[in-house]
């Protein structure tokens, strides 16, 4: 039988297992914010940011065949795992049809630009998955650099640079040149830097990604910046800041004469902006 009683839980501290976690479909995760966390006494435990409704109870004891003990999670942390598992477990999917799709993998010189023709297509879908990740994580850049036996994905998160994933070498250079048809950028020139620009799309929000490229001894190293066009935030007042620091900003703002030092992580000139409006 099932309880409406939701005890509270820090998702962060809970080892989740891969296997149970995928057992959910990612569009019934997303589109009911809940996640599958590990199996505990017969029971599969499910984060969810509110009480499910029973239709929903019904439909995930077909799908994982045992009782369901549900605990309730913050809203965004959930997504966040979400993000994390299902775009990464369908990414190491794209990357192995990769591998397996023959006529992909034997694409080279000028009949590899014909991937754009087929959206569907596993190169594409890697592509998509790497820049959707980075946006979900709010990325300010996106670092694609191959090195001597595998390629290493970096992005950078408020400043700070963390490695993402390791692909294989062999599959790189049917993703970058997907990249540089995106920002059409030519794809034969190999031995020379590069720029370009993808006008981006993901759900409602349109982006500005610019693409570099530099040539290395092990292949080219790819950089995206992500300029985030569209945002919610549209004020002073949904900075973020605490309220008695932001009583100190506005009163500091209302004086005659001073100066402000704002500072931040490259590409986050926002905070910059919305104080400029505040003072016009």
């Amino acid at each position: 039988m099932f309880s409406t009683e939701m005890k509270e839980v820090n998702i962060d501290e809970i080892l989740l297992e891969p296997d149970i976690v995928k057992r959910i479909p990612e569009e019934i995760a997303r589109d009911n914010c809940v996640i599958a966390l590990k199996r505990a006494d017969e029971q599969i435990i499910i984060a969810a940011d509110k009480t499910p409704d029973i239709n929903l109870v019904e439909e995930l004891k077909f799908i994982l065949g045992v009782e369901l003990r549900f605990v309730k999670a913050d809203r965004r942390k959930i997504y966040d795992l979400i993000n994390t598992y299902y775009c990464r477990e369908n990414l190491h999917h794209a990357l192995k049809d990769i591998k397996m799709n023959k006529n992909t993998s034997q694409m080279t010189g000028e009949n590899i630009s014909d991937i754009h023709k087929f959206q569907s297509s596993p190169v594409v879908k890697a592509a998509n998955y790497i820049i959707n990740k980075a946006i979900d994580e709010r990325a300010s850049d996106l670092h694609i650099e191959p090195f001597q036996k595998s390629v290493t994905i970096r992005m950078r998160v408020d400043g700070i640079i963390y490695e993402y994933i390791k692909i294989p070498r062999n599959i790189y250079p049917l993703l970058c040149t997907r990249i540089k048809i995106m920002a059409q950028m030519d794809i034969a020139e190999k031995r020379l830097p590069q720029d370009g620009k993808i006008k981006y799309t993901k759900g409602n929000f349109n982006y500005d990604i610019r693409v570099s490229t530099l040539p290395t001894i092990y292949g080219e190293k790819v950089v995206l910046r992500i300029l985030y066009r569209d945002t919610e935030i549209k004020n002073l007042n949904m900075l973020g800041f605490l309220k008695e620091d932001e009583t100190k900003i506005k009163n500091m703002l209302n004086r005659s004469s001073g100066l402000i030092l704002v500072t931040g992580p490259t590409a986050r000139g926002i905070k910059l902006r919305h104080i400029g409006q505040a003072i016009f």
